[in-house]
């Protein structure tokens, strides 16, 4: 006896930024500024935080905010949130 795959679809991911809390991660005062405090966000919202972290791994190390293990570090991040919700990411395509 086979059984079928379970197939699912992703409507919502947990916040990248707040983790989930709904908070911005340097104050207790202010909710997420991209989640605004929902605890999750839309798929085009993760994505776009995808290609803005993903952006900003390489440009920072290149401007001396960071070293190159937390750019990629940055840019694994964002590689994950495209593969979870599965969609190729921009950079991946030809």
């Amino acid at each position: 006896m086979t059984t079928g795959a379970l197939k699912v679809r992703v409507i919502a991911v947990l916040c990248p930024v707040c983790k989930g809390s709904g908070v911005f991660p340097l104050s207790w005062e202010f909710a997420c500024t991209w989640c605004k405090g929902k605890k999750r966000v839309d798929l085009p919202t993760a994505c776009h935080y995808a290609d803005v972290s993903h952006d900003l791994a390489f440009a920072g190390y290149l401007a001396g905010d960071h070293d190159l293990p937390y750019a990629r570090e940055m840019e694994a991040k964002a590689q994950a949130i495209y593969d979870f919700v599965g969609v190729k990411a921009p950079w991946n395509k030809p």
